[in-house]
């Protein structure tokens, strides 16, 4: 049997994954909001950084908005060797 490291959406958007009270109020200040908040990158500040700046670069490729207020920013390959698993 083939191992996948793929991992179900749902594990994703599970409660603890999913932040309803945001401060910020602009798409660069929420963005660096959310990765402020990652556990795993808290002592790792240019991580952080490198992470932030994909999702500036993924942004203006295209927006990750699904509207009424919603997103579901991504990056890809941001943090490989950072992190074990999608946050």
């Amino acid at each position: 049997m083939k191992t996948s490291n793929s991992v179900a959406l749902h594990a994703l958007l599970a409660p603890a994954a999913i932040n309803l009270d945001l401060k910020s109020a602009n798409q660069d200040s929420v963005l660096g909001e959310l990765v402020n908040q990652i556990p795993q990158l808290a002592d790792q500040p240019a991580a952080r950084e490198t992470l932030l700046q994909a999702l500036r670069e993924r942004e203006a490729l295209h927006s990750t908005g699904i509207g009424d207020g919603i997103a579901l920013p991504h990056s890809r390959n941001a943090l490989v060797g950072l992190v074990d698993q999608p946050v």
